[in-house]
């Protein structure tokens, strides 16, 4: 064979091997790059479910606070009305030490939202009162379908610098369990009653409270995360979600991700940002 040939054979099946040798390389490369991609998709997507099921167990415990104190301005002010159906326990014929707010096998509201069950709410003073503790217990109670347990402790701190009403609150063992799975939640919060506070019942629709703490929990798909207000987050009582304010969400072995709840208006839409890209979120 001529030299030449001989170098033109050898150039050949070197690039052949070459060629062999890249697609090894290039195979798992390609593989490698899809998982990444699935990874970071993944985590987006369980960031996005933490940030859904983080928001929906504390607006039902909201909610559980709200109609305790609607059943007992009810009770004082206006005491007729089928459902609920609301009793008192009394203690030396004074401030009630226990309520219980009965919505038997479901009663619907004129938003569409559906309770049964019973809510147990007892007091140790009046609500607006300085050191009253309040201890408000689910049993047997569901809200759409969504069985609630757990415990929220509402502790009156008073009035502070501003003379707005603050209140230490404290939710434990709190579980949502739906057709969806189940959420686990426990938290540490401080409430500041900013608007609203003069003017009783039956006009609580116009209450607005702004939260600030921390909390933590365990989503639908059972993964953990953790959570810590940024921004106050504002509740108005004639709204079902959260209108305003930041949150820090940290899913268990990833970054911090930041959930933002809008400009005040009333919707149930939220952004969640990851690294620096934004998706939107669609509370419940």
């Amino acid at each position: 064979m001529q030299p030449f040939c001989l170098y033109l054979c050898l150039s050949q099946k070197l690039i052949q091997k070459m060629k062999y040798n890249f697609k090894l390389i290039a195979i798992p490369a390609i593989v490698i790059v899809a998982l990444m991609s699935s990874c970071k998709k993944d985590e987006r997507e369980d960031a996005q479910q933490s940030a859904s099921d983080y928001a929906m167990v504390e607006g039902m415990f909201n909610d559980l606070h709200q109609q305790s104190d609607n059943a007992f301005d009810r009770s004082v002010f206006s005491p007729s009305g089928d459902c609920p159906t609301i009793t008192f326990e009394r203690a030396n014929n004074s401030n009630p030490d226990t309520m219980l707010v009965d919505f038997g096998t479901g009663c619907t509201d004129a938003r569409g939202i559906t309770r049964a069950g019973v809510i147990r709410a007892i007091y140790s003073g009046a609500y607006r009162q300085t050191g009253t503790v309040i201890i408000i217990q689910p049993i047997d109670f569901t809200r759409n379908g969504s069985a609630i347990e757990g415990t929220k402790t509402v502790t009156n701190k008073g009035p502070n610098a501003e003379g707005h009403i603050e209140f230490e609150v404290k939710i434990r063992d709190a579980k949502v369990t739906s057709t969806e799975g189940t959420v686990t939640w426990e938290s540490d919060r401080v409430r500041k009653w900013v608007k609203g506070y003069d003017t009783p019942w039956p006009n609580w629709t116009d209450d607005v409270y702004e939260i600030s703490g921390s909390g933590k929990g365990n989503n639908i798909k059972g993964n953990d995360f953790s959570v810590e207000i940024k921004t106050p987050l504002r509740i108005e009582l004639s709204c079902r979600w959260i209108v305003s304010g930041t949150i820090e969400l940290t899913p268990e072995g990833v970054d911090a991700r930041s959930l933002n709840y809008g400009d005040g208006t009333c919707d149930n839409k939220a952004v969640l940002t990851v690294r620096n890209k934004d998706f939107d979120v669609v509370l419940r």
